[in-house]
C-alpha cells in the first residue's frame, strides 16, 4: 500500500509524463516476464502437467507391452511341458488349443 501511495506521489507532482513511464515500465516489466499473471500461471501448469501426463502415458504403455510379453512367454512355456507330457497326437491338438497365443500386433 505504502507504494502505491508513493507512486501516485510522484504522478501527481510531476504530471502525466510520470504516469507515461511508470506504464511503459510496467508494460516492459511483463514482456519480460517480470510481472507474473494469473492466467500466465495457468498456462505454465497446465503444460507441466501435460508433460507429466505424456511422461505417464508412455510408461504404462511400456508396462502394458511388457505384460503382454510375459504372458505371451508363459504361455509358451506352458504349451511345450503340455506337449511334453502329451502321449498322442490328439493331446498334441488339444495342447495347441488351449494354450495358443493369438499374435497382438505392437503399436
Amino acid at each position: 500500500m505504502d507504494r502505491v501511495l508513493t507512486s501516485f506521489e510522484f504522478i501527481v507532482k510531476n504530471g502525466p509524463w510520470a504516469l507515461i513511464v511508470i506504464i511503459m515500465l510496467a508494460w516492459l516489466a511483463g514482456d519480460y516476464g517480470l510481472l507474473e499473471s494469473q492466467s500466465k500461471a495457468s498456462a505454465d501448469a497446465i503444460k507441466a502437467h501435460s508433460r507429466e501426463t505424456q511422461a505417464t502415458t508412455r510408461v504404462l504403455e511400456n508396462i502394458v507391452d511388457i505384460l503382454e510379453e510375459q504372458r505371451r512367454i508363459q504361455s509358451q512355456a506352458a504349451m511345450l511341458a503340455c506337449l511334453k507330457e502329451a502321449k498322442a497326437d490328439y493331446e498334441r491338438t488339444d495342447c495347441v488349443k488351449k494354450f495358443s497365443v493369438s499374435v497382438i500386433p505392437k503399436r
